[in-house]
C-alpha cells in the first residue's frame, strides 16, 4: 500500500472536504444513514480518496468526533475559567456557538447512545479544569474537594448543554453562556477562590 503525506496540503485539504461533506450529511441525514457515496458526493471526491483516508464510515465518525474533542480542547487552552467571568462567559458563549454550528454535535447531545462521546469530553474537561484549578499547591483534602467540585460543575454544563440541544437550540448562546458561565461559578466558587 502506498505510504500517505499526512502533512501533506492536498491531504489536508481533501480532510477537510471529507468532514464538511459529513457534517452538511448529517442536516439532512441521521449519521447512521449516511454512506460512503453520500460523502464522496457531497465533497466531490472519488470511492479511493476516501478509503486513502477513513476505512469505513465507524472510522470517519470516530475521527469526527476526536477532532470536535480536541478544537474544544483548543478553545480552553490558555483560558482560566477560574479568573473570573469575563473569560468563562467567552469561553462558555465560543462552545454554544461551535455547537450550534454542528448538528452531529447536537445530536450526541440529545442521544442517550453518545455514552462514549460524552465521557472522552468529560474526562478532556476534567483533566483541563483540574490543570487549571489545582495550580496553586492544595493540601491534599482541597484537592479532593476541587476534585468533586469541578466533577459537578462539569456535568452540569453537559447537562445544560443536554436541555438547550433537546429544545434545538432555541435560546441564544448568549443566553446559555450566561447560565453556564453562573452555574459554573457559583458551583465552584468556594473552591476556585481560596
Amino acid at each position: 500500500m502506498k505510504q500517505v503525506n499526512t502533512s501533506d496540503q492536498r491531504y489536508s485539504d481533501v480532510e477537510d472536504a471529507i468532514i464538511g461533506a459529513f457534517e452538511r450529511m448529517t442536516r439532512v441525514k441521521a449519521p447512521e444513514k449516511i454512506t460512503v457515496t453520500d460523502i464522496i458526493r457531497t465533497a466531490g471526491i472519488v470511492r479511493s480518496t476516501f478509503y486513502n483516508h477513513y476505512q469505513d464510515i465507524p472510522a470517519l465518525l470516530e475521527s469526527y468526533e476526536n477532532r470536535t474533542l480536541n478544537e474544544i480542547s483548543k478553545m480552553m487552552t490558555g483560558r482560566n475559567l477560574a479568573s473570573g467571568a469575563e473569560v468563562c462567559y467567552e469561553y462558555f458563549y465560543e462552545i454554544c456557538e461551535y455547537t450550534r454550528n454542528r448538528e452531529y454535535l447536537r445530536r450526541m447531545f440529545r442521544q442517550a447512545d453518545a455514552t462514549g462521546y460524552i465521557e472522552k469530553a468529560l474526562t478532556m474537561i476534567h483533566v483541563y479544569a483540574q490543570h487549571v484549578l489545582l495550580a496553586v499547591d492544595p493540601t491534599e483534602q482541597q484537592e479532593k474537594d476541587t476534585s468533586y467540585a469541578i466533577a459537578y460543575s462539569i456535568g452540569g454544563v453537559v447537562g445544560v448543554l443536554h436541555k438547550w440541544c433537546v429544545l434545538d437550540c432555541r435560546d441564544s448562546s448568549e443566553e446559555i453562556a450566561r447560565h453556564l458561565t453562573d452555574l459554573f461559578l457559583h458551583g465552584t466558587q468556594e473552591f476556585i477562590f481560596h
